[in-house]
């Protein structure tokens, strides 16, 4: 019974501290997501994705800037021309 009680439990903030170190997988999947909708021509979904992966990029990624890019470019392109 000893043996089965010391088994190492992980506390809650070590949890926590493991899925923010996800978030950025998560994001970069939604964006390989999103580039196989550019590919596709569904430039709405790709945007929606896009912007759906920003909320998991924290400001010092690498590929913020590069995301942001694209749903400017997406935003721009599906607005109408004046």
């Amino acid at each position: 019974h000893r043996d089965l009680h010391s088994f190492p439990t992980r506390r809650s903030s070590d949890l926590f501290q493991e899925a923010l170190r996800l978030k950025p997988d998560y994001a970069k999947a939604l964006c390989n997501l999103a580039n196989c909708f550019l590919h596709e021509k569904n430039d709405a979904e790709a945007k929606r994705l896009f912007t759906e992966a920003l909320k998991y990029l924290p400001d010092y990624d690498p590929s913020r800037p590069i995301v942001e890019n694209a749903v400017r470019e997406l935003s721009a392109q599906q607005s109408p021309s004046s």
